[in-house]
């Protein structure tokens, strides 16, 4: 299985039609880690709705940011329950069967998997 490390800020629209594209086309189980920061309570109210960890990025202070994308990943890498980890943006949707593949390319010891998805624009409309 593998632990999903989705970080964003005020693009709820999009999160939960990724959040739903996993869990719609996923073959495992997976952990779903959603990481923001929680100045935005629809956000929060969004992950508990769909039932979805997620964390206080600490990505800003006074509305300021002070961390940067890449700081917000390996936290999240820290949170993951598993040993194989996929860092998707929340504007992302998954192909059927997607983990199945990724965890194929992880048996053969290669330690990062790049894998095509489609995108959403900002009212959430799917794009190739």
């Amino acid at each position: 299985m593998i632990s999903i490390i989705i970080p964003t800020f005020n693009r709820n629209v999009q999160l939960k039609q990724c959040i739903q594209s996993i869990r719609d086309n996923s073959a495992f189980e997976n952990e779903i880690i959603v990481l923001h920061p929680f100045v935005d309570q629809q956000t929060i109210d969004l992950c508990n709705e769909m039932k979805v960890n997620h964390q206080n990025d600490n990505s800003r202070v006074n509305g300021k940011r002070v961390k940067s994308l890449w700081g917000i990943i390996n936290d999240g890498i820290e949170l993951a329950s598993f040993s194989k980890v996929c860092w998707l943006n929340d504007d992302c949707l998954v192909l059927k069967d997607w983990d199945k593949y990724a965890l194929n390319y992880f048996e053969n010891s290669i330690g990062l998997v790049i894998l095509k998805t489609k995108g959403l624009d900002e009212i959430g409309r799917a794009h190739v």
